[in-house]
Formats: structure tokens, C-alpha cells, sequence
């Protein structure tokens, strides 16, 4: 069985891997993959990277352990960053830090979920047999504790390099374990020019690995092993065109929940932001925006003093109730390209102190009652000002 046979799954599938980084980081990727060792645990430790993240699939009906996706820290960390909205330069010092907090872990494992919902879609095209992957674990790999393999089992590795605007670098990989690799070989729809076409693509992806290779030794050199990642300003610009007000008045650092956080969850985020309400995003898309009245709707009065002591099994129930069932279905996003009339008349309309932005129904940011305010006074300020001045010139004249 020669493992190059994975071809046509793995061209359509780092593709997508591709699409979705571009889409998760806004900004353009390089990605290049290429085939890494074969063999037992022993053979494939280059891949097994320490304090990688990790994420277990098993196949249903074939195979309790038969994938596992590796993802190096700093890269693990740079996305999941990502996903939460955190400002550029918190993602910068977690990075620096190697800081892995919960946040940070859930947010990986829901993009360890779209990757195996990616490599899903692609098996259910190419391959003949219904193969379907589920996510059975996600863990910060320990070089030390490689239980999580099977010592009797042989694993096929493919390798990817990753290279993002910053630059930021870092490397994926995926482990086939050989069972079920020689499963899916045996049920491919086999194209023979596909094939050879996907030969030439490895060959090429090679090249570019090494390129990419080159790069992320050349930033551990000069940062001394730390790759530090800059912060990116955005402009501000005095003219109001297209979305550089809004650059200046949204609100860039809020708290973001996925579907499925609880409301106590939820609470706890808007307090350690200190903010009254709390954005619903699902995966990349926004989805909607929680108040506190909205939380403290769902929410038992009888968890919290003054009333906790009379707190019963039913109150504390409600602590886990979702926050998609509680969301505003009324408010609507502002397009991040917008022109200034068309924000203050979608503001008008809408009975919410908060109005998202977004770009392609990704959350960008969020318009509050009094940054609105503010700009939109210090706006009619500063065209006085510049009137009364061209005024006194013209009598002085």
C-alpha cells in the first residue's frame, strides 16, 4: 500500500484548511503540506510535537483511534485568539507567554471540530463508503505520555506548514492510523490522472514546505526562539469614507461567547470585562448579542446574594441554560463598509444600545449608545469649530 494514494483526499482537504484559516484570521494564508514518517510511535515522534494541541477522532465501525490532528502551540494559540476576537496584542503576549488558558482551549477544540468537518465533507465525496469522523477528545499533547497511540499500531503522517500575515508560521499535522488508511485507499473513487496530478501537486507543496521551513527558523532566530507577533493599527482617518469612522467608534475588545456557553458562563465573561453584554458567535458567524437584562432573564435571582441562601436544585439549574435561548432576534448587524448615513439610520431603527459590525457576517465590532454619541458631538464640535475660525478670518480679512 503506498501512502501517496491519499492524494485525492488530502489536496481537497488542505484546500479547505486553507479557506478556513483564511477565513478565521481574515487575511491572506500560504499553506503546503507534504508526506511526514510512516512507521510505529518511535518512528513518527518528529511529528509529535510537545505541548501541541491535539485532537482524537474515531471512526464509527472502524476504528476507536484512527485520526488525530496536531496543531504546533504557538500556531494553536495565534487561532484560537482569533476565534475569541481577542485584540492583536493580547494574541501577542498568550503567544509570547505560551499562555494556554480555558478560553484559549475551548476555542481550539471548536476549530479542531471544523477541521473534522472538513476532512468529513471530503470522505463523503471521495470516498465510496459512508466513513464518518467524530471528535472524541482534544488534549495538550505531553512528549513524555504518548498513551493516546496504540504501540501496535502503524500511522501514516502528513505534514503542513502554515505562513500567515506577521509573519506568523507554524505547522499542522494529521496522523492516519494504517487501518484505516488502507480503508479509505480500498474505497476511493480512483482517478488515475487525478493521481498523477496529485503527485505533482505533493512535489510542488514540498517546495513550498521548504520555503515556509526557511522562514519559521529565520523568526526563531531573531526573536531567540520567541516569535513575537506585531500589532496591527488600523488607520484613522479624518475623512468620513467608507468604514473609517466606524474604525474609530466600534468597540474592538468585548466578551464573545460560542452556542452552547451556559448563562453563568456568560456572566462571568461580561464581568471579568466589565461590560452588559456579550456577543453570540457560532464558530466564525455572529449569531446574535445578550444584555444583562437578558442574562438575569434566564437567570435565578436566588443564585446571588442577597437571596442565595434560599437557593433550591431548581435555581441552580439555571445555570445551565444556553445563551442561544435567550438571544435579541431583533438586532441586526451594521455592514462593516457603511457609510455614515446609512449607520445613524440603522442605529435609529433598531431598539438595542448595541449594534454589532460585520464583515461577511463575521462580528468585527460593536457601535455602543455612547460612542455614537461621542462621535457623532464631536463631529457637529469640530464643524462649528471650523466654521467660527473661517468667520473670524474672514472679518479680520
Amino acid at each position: 500500500m503506498k501512502a501517496d494514494k491519499l492524494g485525492p483526499i488530502l489536496r481537497p482537504l488542505f484546500k479547505k484548511i486553507k479557506e478556513l484559516l483564511k477565513e478565521l484570521v481574515q487575511t491572506d494564508a500560504v499553506l503546503s503540506f507534504k508526506k511526514g514518517p510512516d512507521g510505529g510511535v518511535e518512528e513518527i515522534k518528529e511529528v509529535l510535537w510537545n505541548n501541541a494541541f491535539c485532537c482524537k477522532a474515531k471512526v464509527e465501525n472502524i476504528s476507536e483511534k484512527g485520526l488525530f490532528i496536531l496543531i504546533e502551540k504557538t500556531g494553536g494559540i495565534f487561532l484560537s485568539g482569533k476565534l475569541l476576537l481577542l485584540p492583536q496584542s493580547n494574541i501577542d503576549s498568550l503567544v509570547k507567554n505560551g499562555e494556554v488558558n480555558e478560553s484559549i482551549l475551548d476555542a481550539q477544540k471548536e476549530i479542531f471540530n471544523m477541521l473534522v468537518g472538513n476532512l468529513n465533507d471530503v470522505l463523503s465525496e471521495k470516498v465510496e463508503k459512508n466513513i464518518h469522523l467524530i471528535m472524541s477528545d482534544n488534549f495538550i499533547l505531553n512528549e513524555n505520555d504518548l498513551s493516546f497511540l496504540s504501540p501496535e499500531e502503524k500511522y501514516i503522517t502528513y505534514i503542513a506548514n502554515v505562513k500567515l500575515a506577521g509573519p506568523v508560521t507554524f505547522s499542522m499535522a494529521i496522523i492516519f492510523s494504517n487501518e484505516l488508511s488502507s480503508y479509505i485507499i480500498k474505497n476511493i473513487s480512483e482517478d488515475d490522472e487525478e493521481e498523477e496530478e496529485e503527485e505533482d501537486f505533493l512535489k510542488k507543496n514540498e517546495e513550498k514546505g521548504k520555503e515556509i521551513e526557511r522562514d519559521k527558523t529565520l523568526e526563531k532566530d531573531k526573536s531567540k526562539n520567541l516569535i513575537n507577533f506585531p500589532s496591527f493599527q488600523k488607520s484613522k482617518s479624518s475623512n468620513i469614507g467608507l468604514n473609517s469612522f466606524l474604525d474609530e467608534i466600534m468597540e474592538e475588545d468585548f466578551p464573545v461567547a460560542q452556542l452552547g456557553t451556559t448563562l453563568w458562563n456568560a456572566l462571568n465573561k461580561m464581568k471579568s470585562y466589565n461590560a452588559d453584554f456579550i456577543v453570540v458567535v457560532d464558530g466564525l458567524r455572529f449569531i446574535g448579542l445578550l444584555t444583562m437584562a437578558d442574562i438575569r432573564r434566564g437567570l435565578s435571582p436566588f443564585l446571588e446574594e442577597p437571596f442565595k441562601e434560599y437557593c433550591r436544585e431548581q435555581d441552580l439549574a439555571t445555570k445551565n441554560f444556553q445563551v442561544e435561548w435567550f438571544l435579541e432576534k431583533d438586532i441586526k448587524p451594521i455592514p462593516y463598509d457603511a457609510p455614515l448615513e446609512g449607520v445613524i439610520n440603522h442605529y435609529l431603527s433598531q431598539n438595542s444600545p448595541y449594534i454589532p459590525v460585520c464583515k461577511n457576517n463575521r462580528i468585527m465590532g460593536i457601535v455602543t449608545h455612547t460612542r455614537m454619541v461621542a462621535y457623532l458631538a464631536n463631529l457637529v464640535y469640530s464643524n462649528e469649530r471650523e466654521n467660527l475660525r473661517h468667520e473670524v478670518d474672514k472679518a479680520a480679512s
